[in-house]
């Protein structure tokens, strides 16, 4: 089975935010797996009409309209960056051995 693929206007705000090369890399995966079924989408609602892709950065949102055999691209978001961590420096008259 083979999936059209069709893209959100709303995609728009998100190349902002997600930049060019989660874009590519997301864009990549939904047409994987619309054409050759490789890679994984999870559902994430009930009725299992919303898939989750992830891709290396961040993770892509379809709808699935079985009958039109269709996958709508719904959002593409990045990851989470990680949370900065500032080490715990020692007093100035600490001793080095803690």
């Amino acid at each position: 089975m083979t999936w059209r693929v069709a893209w959100s206007e709303a995609l728009r705000a998100d190349l902002d935010v997600a930049g060019p090369e989660l874009f590519e890399s997301a864009g990549a995966a939904v047409r994987r797996f619309a054409e050759k079924g490789e890679g994984k989408a999870y559902p994430v609602d009930i009725d299992a009409s919303v898939w989750r892709i992830f891709v290396p950065g961040g993770q892509v949102y379809v709808r699935a309209n079985l009958t039109a055999d269709l996958l709508e691209v719904l959002r593409i978001v990045p990851d989470a960056p990680l949370p900065v961590v500032a080490p715990l420096l020692d007093e100035p008259d600490d001793e080095d051995d803690d």
